[in-house]
């Protein structure tokens, strides 16, 4: 290749290295075929040479790598599209649009993150925010033909993001009491299974089979876009004859109001539970419906199923033991050590009053 380029096969692979403005690149021709590999060789010395090479350090930039990750998103139809959107209008794009990807170094990531937590932003928060510069990266190294020459190593800040909050049965009664009719089957659902906010508002009446006992969610309506199964059980089949009964037969969606779609609660929610004396968010009902499932003995990975959770770390996040569990493993403890013991023997009539002498 005139010494403009060399392939190198690492394991079945081939690799290509070549050199463009004084920069040596190497990438992989992902091909286990020579004559290919040298044909992509040969193409890309082309785009050098002709300076339309795209993964050059003078064309490519990160913002050119932020794009690819909108794209992507919008491609596989995220739900948090638009949250990506604001961390990189706010935050990713103001610091480094401009910046070269060859470019990008563990300097520019410490200074990063030492102006966000000026910002007082949260680990978690810069976290996800570093999180979308390494998935730049990897669409732009995925690319065809390549954008960066590499996937840097961006080390991620440690989290203490154990989250707490449970409903007590008391506290959802007395939650239960003050919401108004429209939001009553939401507490409900959330509390028996943990269904999340956003998927409970995208229930439709065709996804409740009361002869099966179960309520459908529909693959791609999901969060973690799966789809699952929960159980109708304990109050929720009542509420959910209830709201069927009375529902805008025209409206097919499970939580409406006046015949509408309802979209949100958050106003209803928070004055339902000042009056009720109970400071609670609705994810706490998600926490509670994992624990409450933890404490009747369901094994956790029909708990994860009924729940959407794709990995046990869940229960490391959510804090699963509260302050009662603590309490009542307190008694349950005090219980044991009451109850005489069986193996002990009882001291013979002749020992009795007797010293003991260890020589």
């Amino acid at each position: 290749m005139g010494g403009n380029g060399t392939l190198i096969l690492r394991g079945k692979v081939w690799h290509m290295s070549y050199w463009d403005g004084g920069k040596q690149y190497r990438e992989s021709c992902r091909t286990g075929d020579k004559a290919a590999a040298q044909k992509k060789l040969a193409k890309k010395i082309l785009e050098v040479t002709a300076g339309d090479h795209i993964g050059s350090a003078a064309k490519v930039t990160m913002g050119d790598l932020f794009d690819l990750v909108i794209a992507d998103y919008r491609e596989q139809q995220r739900k948090s599209t638009a949250e990506l959107l604001g961390r990189i209008t706010k935050h990713l794009r103001p610091q480094f649009g401009k910046v070269k990807a060859a470019n990008w170094s563990t300097q520019l990531r410490a200074a990063y993150v030492a102006n966000r937590r000026r910002e007082k932003a949260e680990n978690a928060t810069i976290n996800r925010e570093l999180a979308v510069i390494r998935r730049g990266f990897v669409l732009g190294y995925r690319h065809e033909p390549a954008l960066v020459s590499r996937v840097p190593h961006i080390a991620q800040l440690p989290e203490t993001n154990i989250r707490q909050g449970f409903f007590e049965h008391a506290e959802y009664e007395k939650l239960l009491a003050e919401l108004p009719n429209h939001c009553k089957l939401l507490l409900v659902i959330g509390y028996h299974v943990g269904i999340r906010r956003g998927e409970l508002l995208n229930l439709r009446w065709e996804q409740v089979d009361f002869i099966a006992g179960q309520i459908r969610l529909r693959a791609g309506e999901t969060k973690n876009q799966d789809g699952r199964v929960c159980p109708i059980y304990g109050d929720m089949l009542s509420w959910l004859q209830l709201a069927y009964t009375a529902r805008n037969p025209k409206c097919p969606w499970l939580c409406q109001l006046e015949g509408k779609r309802l979209k949100s609660f958050k106003t209803a929610w928070a004055k339902a539970c000042a009056r009720a004396g109970v400071d609670r968010r609705f994810h706490d009902l998600r926490r509670s419906a994992v624990r409450n499932m933890e404490r009747a003995g369901i094994p956790r990975s029909v708990a994860r199923a009924i729940s959407g959770h794709k990995s046990e770390s869940v229960y490391l996040r959510y804090d699963i033991v509260s302050e009662a569990d603590i309490k009542q493993a307190g008694k349950t403890l005090e219980q044991f050590f009451e109850k005489p013991s069986q193996t002990a023997e009882k001291p013979s009539q002749s020992a009795k009053g007797e010293n003991t002498v260890c020589h």
